[in-house]
């Protein structure tokens, strides 16, 4: 591969042609085969071996959409900069698909996994449900699954997107105080945020007496932030293969010390953007009319779920990946098809032609 051939993001950013659409989906496919260890009870994925439980597939996949999202919803807002629009954007793409799925998993799948379902709707509070759900809060149900390696979890994915969607009011807050303007205001923030976070991974003690919430917020917080940092030094962020190079030995050098967590974030950004804007591949048009990624994630847990529960002993979990995929496929298909691209039909029209990719985005 020709240096030449990867310019700086910032030339490659103001065209269209990346393949941020072919990294969702895989990212989301990915997922789905990560979870297929976790709920046929063996452990962990092939990832997660190699590199002693310091990651997994499905974990480093969520990172990747977080890391994406930085990059898209920054771009967003500094081609609008306006409150009201941007959030009907965000709105429109991450609530519908949501609240449906939410709707299945409460109606349909909770009771096909339980015990009862006359039990279940018996035991089911629908305040309870619509409050979780409006809130993109994890959905609190009625017991389903109890004979399955992960019991009582309807949809273990979901938790996800209300990360994200708190993401999406950061990059409103940081416009609004004006932190744009110097950019190296968000590069402070994934400074501060990195080192806390490295610290955490080597000290987990050092906030034990914090909510687990708060691990988390900074693991997604610092892959959006990356993914933002990316979108505004554009112009000066070059992929480079002796750069690839060092960035892929400096993960196995940090894997070999057991230190994985503590350094991956910036090597792995810069991965996953060296493989958005490479001009090598041939799937920038990847996803452009369908984007099946958001409904991938959304329902590839409980179909998974209900293969487990319903075919109980017969699955490995290479062969539930081979059953499950096809079958989420077509629930995010029909997803994209009758709720997600309609109420994405209604975001409000640019004024002007946008000069950042501006293909819709998952979690």
């Amino acid at each position: 591969m020709q240096t030449q051939n990867l310019p700086t993001s910032g030339r490659t950013a103001e065209h269209t042609s990346n393949n941020f659409d072919f990294l969702r989906f895989l990212f989301a496919s990915l997922v789905i085969f990560s979870h297929s260890f976790v709920l046929t009870g063996n452990g962990g994925d092939p990832l997660s071996q190699m590199t002693r439980g310091q990651t997994y597939l499905g974990e480093i996949s969520v990172d990747g959409f977080f890391a994406i999202s930085g990059f898209l919803i920054t771009a967003s807002w500094l081609r609008g900069r306006k409150v009201w629009s941007y959030f009907q954007k965000r709105v429109l793409r991450i609530y519908p698909g949501f609240l449906v799925a939410c709707l299945i998993c409460a109606f349909l799948v909770g009771p096909l996994g339980a015990d009862s379902a006359v039990s279940y709707f018996r035991e089911f509070s629908a305040f309870s449900f619509m409050r979780h759900a409006l809130l993109l809060g994890k959905l609190e149900l009625p017991p389903s699954f109890l004979h399955n390696p992960i019991p009582y979890q309807v949809n273990g994915s979901l938790w996800t997107i209300k990360i994200e969607f708190e993401c999406y009011i950061l990059v409103a807050l940081l416009g609004i105080v004006g932190a744009f303007q110097k950019r190296i205001a968000a590069l402070i923030l994934l400074a501060i945020g990195s080192i806390a976070f490295g610290v955490y991974a080597i000290q987990p003690s050092a906030i034990s007496h914090f909510p687990e919430t708060v691990s988390q917020h900074m693991r997604f917080f610092n892959y959006f932030l990356a993914g933002m940092v990316c979108f505004l030094y554009r112009d000066r962020i070059a992929y480079h293969p002796p750069l690839l190079a060092g960035a892929i030995l400096l993960l196995i050098v940090a894997t070999l010390l057991n230190r994985l967590q503590v350094i991956m974030v910036v090597p792995v950004v810069y991965l996953l953007m060296y493989a958005a804007f490479s001009h090598s591949t041939v799937i920038s048009g990847f996803g452009r009319k369908r984007d099946l990624s958001y409904g991938l994630y959304l329902y590839a847990w409980p179909v998974q779920q209900l293969l487990a529960t319903h075919f109980r002993g017969a699955f490995a979990p290479y062969s539930l990946f081979l059953t499950a995929f096809p079958l989420t496929l077509i629930c995010a298909w029909a997803s994209w098809c009758f709720v997600e691209k309609p109420c994405l039909s209604l975001k409000p029209k640019p004024q002007k032609q946008a000069t950042t990719p501006s293909s819709p985005h998952r979690p």
